[in-house]
C-alpha cells in the first residue's frame, strides 16, 4: 500500500534569531501537534510536514504554539491563509512590508527629529507644544512602523525568553515613557532617543528580508545571541537609573538582530558581535573618559554606530562563509 501524500507549508519567522529557540520550537510541533518539523533562524523560515493537508485550522495551530515560545509566525501574503503560497512568495511580501514599515516610520520621524533639534532655537515661548507635536509623531511612527516588533516583544515577556524583540521593546518603551514624562514637566526633551531606536530597528528588519533567501542554511554561523543581548539589556537599563543618556545609547549602540547580521563573510560570529558589546561598554563609561561638553552627542554617536554596522553586516549577508554547511534545525 502507497504510502499516503506529505503536505509541507513555511512559515515566515519575523523576529527569530538564535538556533537553540529554533531547536526548541520544532520539538514543541512535534510533541504538541505531530508534526514534523524543520527551522532555520539565519533563513527565517519554519516548515512543517502533515499527512493531513494544511489548512488555516492547522495553521492557527502552529501559531498558538510559537506564540507559547516567544514568536508570531507569517503565513498569510493577505488576510487570509493561502495553502498555495510558497516560501518565496512570503519572503517578498515581509520585505515589501518591512521597506514600506521604514520609509514610513521616516515619514514621521524626520520632522520629529528636525522639531526636536530646532525648537530650542526657534520657540520663543514654552515647549510644551512642540513637545506634544514629537511626541505624537514619535508614538504614531511608533505603532505605524514598529507593531510587529512590539508584538514580539511582548510575546518574549510571556515567553520569559530573551529574544532580540524584547530588547528592541525595553528600549522603545523605557525611552518612549521618559521622554513623555520630561515633555509634561517641561524638562528636557529625550524623545529623539526613541525616535533613533525606531529607524535602526526597522532597518535591522528591512536588510535582513531582503537577504533573508540567501541566508539559508547558514544557522551553524550563529552564535547564541541572546546571552549577550541579555547582559547588554540589564546593564544598559541598570546604568539608565543613575545616567538615563548613557544606559540608552548603550543599548542603541548594540544592533538587536546581531544573531542574524553575524551571518556574514568578513569575521567569526562571535567576532562579530564584539564590536556592539564594546561600544556600548564604552558608552556606558563616557562620563568617567569623556568631558561634559563631549558628552552630549552619545546618543547620535551610538545610532550612526548602529546604523553603519548594520549597513557593514547587512552587505554582507549572504555571502560565501567558509566551513560545511548544517541542515536546518
Amino acid at each position: 500500500m502507497p504510502a499516503p501524500p506529505t503536505h509541507r507549508f513555511t512559515f515566515m519567522l519575523d523576529g527569530m534569531g538564535d538556533p537553540i529557540i529554533a531547536r526548541d520550537l520544532t520539538r514543541a510541533l512535534h510533541e504538541s501537534l505531530g508534526l514534523v518539523a524543520r527551522a532555520d533562524p539565519a533563513g527565517m523560515w519554519l516548515e512543517i510536514e502533515s499527512e493531513q493537508p494544511i489548512d488555516e485550522a492547522l495553521s492557527d495551530r502552529v501559531a498558538d504554539v510559537a506564540r507559547r515560545l516567544g514568536f508570531e509566525p507569517r503565513d498569510r501574503a493577505s488576510s487570509s491563509f493561502v495553502p498555495s503560497l510558497t516560501a518565496g512568495q512570503l519572503r517578498q511580501r515581509l520585505a515589501f512590508e518591512w521597506t514600506s514599515r521604514w520609509a514610513t516610520g521616516l515619514v514621521f520621524l524626520l520632522p520629529a527629529l528636525a522639531l526636536h533639534y530646532l525648537t530650542p532655537s526657534l520657540a520663543q515661548g514654552g515647549r510644551l507644544i512642540p513637545g506634544m507635536i514629537e511626541a505624537t509623531l514619535v508614538i504614531w511612527s511608533l505603532v505605524a512602523a514598529g507593531w510587529p516588533i512590539i508584538w514580539q516583544g511582548l510575546l518574549a515577556i510571556f515567553a520569559r525568553r530573551m529574544t532580540p524583540d524584547l530588547f528592541n521593546l525595553a528600549g522603545l518603551v523605557v525611552s518612549l515613557l521618559y521622554g513623555l514624562v520630561m515633555v509634561a514637566l517641561a524638562r528636557e526633551n529625550t524623545l529623539h532617543m526613541t525616535s533613533y531606536f525606531i529607524i535602526a530597528a526597522t532597518l535591522q528588519r528591512l536588510i535582513i528580508w531582503r537577504r533573508a533567501e540567501r541566508l539559508q542554511g547558514q544557522s551553524h554561523l550563529m552564535p547564541p545571541a541572546r546571552w549577550l543581548l541579555g547582559v547588554v539589556l540589564i546593564a544598559g537599563l541598570a546604568l539608565a537609573c543613575f545616567d538615563f543618556a548613557g544606559g540608552m545609547a548603550a543599548l542603541l549602540a548594540m544592533p538587536a538582530m546581531i544573531g542574524v547580521l553575524s551571518c556574514n563573510r568578513l569575521v567569526h560570529p562571535f567576532g562579530a558581535l564584539m564590536p556592539a558589546a564594546l561600544m556600548s561598554g564604552f558608552l556606558a563609561l563616557a562620563p568617567a573618559v569623556v568631558s561634559a561638553a563631549q558628552l552630549a552627542g552619545r546618543i547620535e554617536a551610538a545610532f550612526a554606530f548602529n546604523a553603519l554596522l548594520t549597513l557593514a553586516y547587512g552587505l554582507a549577508l549572504g555571502g560565501r562563509p567558509s566551513g560545511p554547511k548544517s541542515k536546518p534545525l
